[in-house]
């Protein structure tokens, strides 16, 4: 399959296993074990996540085309997860030393603002749809290659 195909069918295919092949946009710096694909729209990005098997992703992904076999997920975002992220940065926030609290404010302020966007596009999924919070898919992957 490709990017946009799955993503176009992943909210019925929860579970089951796939080939997908996409453009690596990037691989996580922090942890290198999320990579990111993108199909022919490359607005849309898939994550996919390294399972067990496959440990750190292999930095000659990026800018390549690569296939990945694995199990489509689900990540669901809803009130619950988003109090807990809005929880998570006030601490940090409130923990900041005195030199970085300016800093940290205005972070916290911008991570608002994004936390409104996510509960308006929650509000507008629940009305169109009846469900009350929003769906992002990724794979887990046991394998990938690079072509």
């Amino acid at each position: 399959m490709t990017v946009d195909s799955l993503l176009a069918v992943a909210g019925d295919r929860i579970g089951d296993s796939v080939v997908v092949e996409g453009f690596c946009k990037t691989i996580c710096k922090k942890c290198g074990r999320k990579l990111f694909l993108t199909g022919d729209d490359s607005t849309k990005t898939l994550r996919i996540e390294s399972g067990e098997s496959i440990g750190m992703f292999d930095a000659g992904a990026v800018h390549a085309i690569v296939r990945v076999e694995g199990r489509i997920m689900e990540q669901r975002i809803d009130e619950d997860y988003l109090q807990q992220w809005a929880d998570q940065a006030a601490e940090r926030c409130e923990s900041a030393a005195a030199a970085e609290q300016e800093t940290a404010q205005a972070d916290f302020g911008r991570l608002q603002t994004r936390l409104d966007k996510y509960r308006a596009r929650i509000a507008e999924r629940n009305k169109k749809e009846g469900k009350n919070y929003l769906s992002v898919y990724y794979i887990e992957a046991d394998r990938y290659e690079i072509q």
